[in-house]
């Protein structure tokens, strides 16, 4: 009984010490680096010291010191891998820095020099081990001159050569090779941890050596005495100087004796080998006058009173101290469980609150800076929050909740506005009353705008991923306009042809003139549509020339009128004089078509209106509020809307690529960013001016060209040169072929069509040199223009070739000037055109 006492003192004041190091860890800040990085532990078990110590089938550690070091860097947020080897090279390792830490060290003067060691959470003594039949040892002194047998680097090892036991020590590596050479008669003794000895010889079924104490104990934990000089007190040692890792060790070490942890360890590991204490018969004699003495002495009733009275007395104060010594401990476990975070004490009775250092410089304060004072909180927390927070305060003393975690703001020291996220429990009393809050406080700034920016890109993704299926439907539409164009040109070819054919033939001022005139005119117009087809399907390339800008504005408009639903008027106020400009037609019908769009959709249903106005201004030294614009003579176009409207905000941003104010999958965002491209191109400027509730208007500023003789407005006739030259034409719509072979022929030149390529390319090789120049479609079944080209080539590279094409992505200028070939002509061919680059190749030959 006595012992037991002392081992429960003993038990009590190194918890009381170990939980000390660990409030002075966490009052210094100590072991930061480990709180806050994720560390991994480089730790060692020896070969085999059972049960502390032992390797499982597959090589690994195991045993009641691994798992308890486990469990006690688990408790602080950390992880540990294990090596296996003998003791007096890990012992090495932990020296030398190689290895972070070891689960089982004994504690002595000589290892403090070179090892940390937390508080010691095992204390047993060594014996000694004989064979039975070994008279002549019986206690220490009865080593000198013997053979002992220890293993290498053990505190056995340390002890018997401090103490010059003997002067023949025998080392082995392990303590089960010691055991088997002394069972197998060699050396005389073995010194070893009475509670390893024993397990080795029941793990090896060693019969024949005992314990010259022959007393094995009944509780491993610390006793008040050893039973030989050889004791031990087992610690967790770090490398010399480590102290943030060693005042984390101590206070998980802490948590795992608190926990109960560390009590289910020692009864896995100890409780089947420590064997049941065997009481003798004056033992028992004993034990029945320990009971029976305090029965005859307390059998006065005024005895018993008076023990009574003293008992209540003392139970009252033990109460109160209980109390005070469970919330002590309930606030040192949830500051290491919350060692990051701010945590709050709040007692509803008395009102006081605690609050910790961290707690206040989460909000940029030292902890002198603060009273533990409630108002402190509500000063500091936002107004808006207020609310919020006692009502659900309110709900969790009611037990209306579980539990209480919330999200708020308190201002920072240096006035800017903290993201709290605070989590808090109820604390009740035996009557089902709350009496205290306790919780934690985490600063959630950076966290915040961690999600608000995941949000900043989660919906640019969106948008981009929505503008990427556009832009592939648009190549889809395009690639299909592409094709459509290819074969409207070959339509429109014969009927320009012809028509140019029959006004050779036709009398000025006859009525059949008059018609074909208006054919061809009609063919013109076709051909026009053909181009900007294939700039809208991004076939063409652009070409500036002068234009009339109310020209594009009648196309605009009715392709708009015919898109536009009819509740919606269209008024327009075009200045017929207005003056030219050099741009891409095609672009300027783009741009319009874009804005206009974009008004109709911006109007009412009932009411809507679209204003569409040209005119010519100039600008002086002065521009108009609200543009930077240099000097001159501008065309102005305005589109306006009477539609809802847009604040100043989103007219700064709606020129922005993919920037659209529609609902998703109605817009990319592209057609204004693409406006304001064209007109930075066209060295103009383009302004809105917005209001909501009363509508939107575009300006585009476009430069007028400066008046000249040399610009004509009306074509020109130019005179057909003809020639005698013998040209290899190539086209698989018999059509065109027939046509381009009259159209030839009349102007003096000798043809050879062909309708398929691999015909005319066999036709070249049989007779190449009768051949002067080479005319071909590109778009062809069997070989393409280009990859005839290549094979013309091959067999005469001096050979003039020109390819025709109305749509193609393999061939433009630079495509076909590396290919060696001389013109491009594009469909839907002009007799004129088509002459004048015959004669320009031919010519350059």
């Amino acid at each position: 009984m006595k012992k037991t006492s002392l081992n429960l003192i003993y038990i009590a004041a190194l918890n009381l010490i170990i939980v000390l190091n660990a409030l002075t860890s966490q009052a210094t800040q100590q072991g930061n680096f480990y709180r806050n990085n994720t560390v991994l532990l480089q730790s060692a078990s020896e070969l085999n010291y059972p049960p502390f110590s032992i390797i499982k089938p597959d090589g690994s550690a195991d045993g009641f010191s691994v798992q308890l070091l486990n469990e006690v860097t688990k408790a602080v947020g950390l992880e540990v891998k294990f090596k296996v080897g003998p003791w007096h090279e890990i012992k090495q390792d932990l020296i030398d820095g190689k290895l972070d830490v070891l689960p089982l060290v004994s504690y002595s003067k000589e290892r403090d020099e070179v090892f940390d060691f937390t508080a010691p959470y095992l204390r047993m003594h060594g014996t000694i081990f004989v064979r039975k039949e070994e008279t002549s040892i019986h206690k220490e002194a009865d080593l000198k001159n013997k053979e002992v047998l220890v293993m290498e680097g053990d505190t056995a090892h340390e002890y018997a050569v401090k103490n010059s036991l003997t002067t023949r020590l025998m080392l082995t590596e392990t303590f089960e090779d010691a055991m088997r050479l002394l069972s197998s008669g060699k050396h005389d003794a073995v010194m070893i941890q009475q509670l390893v000895g024993y397990q080795i010889l029941r793990k090896l079924n060693i019969d024949n050596v005992i314990d010259i104490e022959r007393i094995r104990e009944q509780s491993l934990k610390p006793a008040a005495k050893p039973i030989s000089g050889f004791e031990q007190k087992f610690c967790i040692a770090v490398h010399e100087g480590n102290r943030d890792l060693l005042e984390l060790l101590n206070e998980g070490l802490t948590i795992t004796i608190a926990n109960g942890t560390y009590e289910a360890l020692y009864n896995k590991w100890f409780g089947p080998i420590l064997p049941k204490p065997k009481a003798s018969f004056s033992d028992i004699l004993r034990y029945l006058a320990y009971i029976l003495i305090p029965i005859l002495v307390l059998g006065s009733f005024l005895i018993v009173w008076l023990l009574r009275r003293q008992v209540a007395v003392k139970t009252r104060e033990l109460s109160r101290a209980n109390t005070k010594l469970a919330e002590s401990q309930e606030r040192s476990a949830l500051a290491m469980e919350f060692a990051n975070d701010g945590l709050f004490d709040w007692n509803l009775e008395t009102k006081e609150i605690y609050h910790s250092p961290v707690w206040k410089r989460l909000l940029g304060y030292e902890d002198h800076e603060l009273p533990n004072e409630l108002s402190i909180w509500e000063q500091l927390t936002s107004p808006e929050d207020l609310k919020r927070i006692r009502k659900m305060q309110n709900e969790l003393i009611k037990r209306q909740r579980d539990r209480f975690e919330i999200e708020f703001k308190m201002k920072h020291k240096k006035g800017h506005w903290v993201d709290i996220l605070s989590r808090a429990n109820a604390v009740f009393d035996e009557n089902g009353r709350a009496v205290r809050l306790v919780g934690t406080h985490m600063d959630i700034t950076e966290r915040k705008k961690a999600e608000k920016a995941l949000k900043k890109a989660m919906q640019e993704r969106i948008r981009l991923e929505t503008a990427l299926n556009q832009a592939h439907k648009m190549e889809s539409i395009g690639s299909l306009a592409g094709g459509i164009a290819h074969d409207f040109n070959n339509i429109l070819f014969p009927i320009v042809g012809m028509s140019e054919l029959l006004l050779e033939d036709l009398q000025p001022g006859s009525v059949l003139r008059e018609n074909v005139e208006e054919i061809l005119k009609a063919g013109k117009r076709g051909s026009e549509l053909v181009k900007q087809i294939l700039a809208f399907s991004r076939q063409s390339e652009h070409k500036m020339i002068p234009t009339r800008i109310q020209n594009i504005l009648k196309e605009v408009l009715k392709l708009s009128r015919s898109s536009i639903p009819a509740y919606i008027d269209i008024e327009q106020d075009i200045q017929q004089d207005c003056g030219m400009v050099m741009a891409d037609p095609t672009q300027i019908h783009q741009v319009g078509m874009n804005i206009i769009t974009n008004a109709y959709h911006a109007v009412s249903e009932k009411g809507g209106r679209v204003s569409v106005a040209l005119k010519q201004v100039t600008i002086g030294s002065s521009s108009p509020e609200g543009i930077e614009i240099n000097a001159g003579t501008y065309a102005l176009l305005s589109i306006s809307d009477n539609g809802h409207g847009m604040p100043q905000e989103l007219i700064n941003k709606i020129f922005e690529p993919y920037f659209t104010t529609k609902e998703q999958g109605k817009g990319t965002g592209l057609g204004l960013s693409v406006v304001y491209g064209i007109v930075e191109d066209h060295k103009g400027t383009i302004k809105v001016d917005s209001e909501i509730g009363k509508g939107t208007t575009f300006k585009v500023y476009l430069p007028l060209m400066k008046q000249s003789g040399s610009v004509e407005l009306t074509d020109r006739s130019e005179e057909l040169i003809g020639g005698k030259e013998h040209i290899l034409l190539v086209d698989d719509e018999m059509p065109i072929l027939k046509l381009g072979s009259q159209m030839l022929k009349r102007m003096g030149y000798q043809v050879t069509p062909h309708q398929s390529s691999v015909e005319a390319l066999e036709a070249f090789k049989t007779d190449h040199r009768s051949f002067d120049l080479v005319i071909s479609d590109m778009a062809m079944p069997g070989m393409a223009g280009d990859e005839l080209a290549v094979e013309l080539k091959s067999v005469r590279p001096d050979i003039p070739i020109i390819i025709c094409t109305g749509f193609s992505e393999r061939i433009d200028n630079e495509t076909a000037k590396q290919l060696g070939i001389n013109g491009l002509l594009a469909k839907p061919l002009s007799r004129s055109a088509m002459l004048k680059k015959i004669r320009e190749v031919i010519e350059k030959r």
